[in-house]
């Protein structure tokens, strides 16, 4: 077990295979096509049922952050075991997900808990821009790496990573309202 936990978000895409390999902890983000919110990882990687559900559905897309409650039952059970947590997260731009991790870590620790030991990174990216990172910290951290080793790992990677992506349509930026 490493002294150091690194959790991500959903939109990081890593597969379940590596997530396991390396300890990481991911929290799921949520969207919602019509119905109400769901998990992302209620699709568990199907995204074949999850474009024909967008593709049939009459409404808007939308992503949400998890919600604070989500971040305190994962910190809580991490800082149970670990002398730390690292959570690299997807860019604030994008998202409301560092807000809410961090306010999960300030609530833990105004309650006497152990918020102060939570550490929230905002990877300014997603997809694999966000995924680089996490897994350069959870690699830091399997080495042995304290805190700071493990958060000059995730800064590295930041530095370094470059990401380029490709579209098959505009169609759901569209409906989104991103473009």
């Amino acid at each position: 077990m490493t002294d150091v936990a690194v959790v991500t978000d959903s939109s990081a895409c890593l597969p379940a295979a590596l997530v396991d390999s390396l300890g990481i902890t991911v929290v799921s983000r949520y969207y919602d096509i019509g119905g109400g919110p769901l998990r992302e990882s209620d699709f568990d990687g199907d995204f074949a049922r999850f474009y024909g559900e967008l593709d049939a559905s009459k409404s808007v897309a939308t992503t949400l952050a998890p919600p604070v409650e989500d971040f305190v039952v994962i910190f809580d059970r991490l800082l149970s075991q670990h002398s730390a947590v690292v959570a690299v997260l997807g860019s604030s731009h994008f998202s409301d997900t560092c807000s809410m991790a961090r306010q999960a870590a300030a609530g833990l620790q105004s309650e006497g808990g152990d918020g102060e030991r939570v550490v929230v990174i905002d990877s300014a990216g997603a997809l694999g821009h966000l995924g680089v990172q996490a897994l350069a910290g959870a690699r830091a951290a399997a080495a042995g790496e304290d805190v700071s080793g493990v958060l000059a790992a995730v800064r590295r990677a930041r530095q370094e990573v470059r990401q380029w992506v490709i579209l098959d349509t505009l169609e759901y930026l569209r409906r989104g309202g991103r473009i």
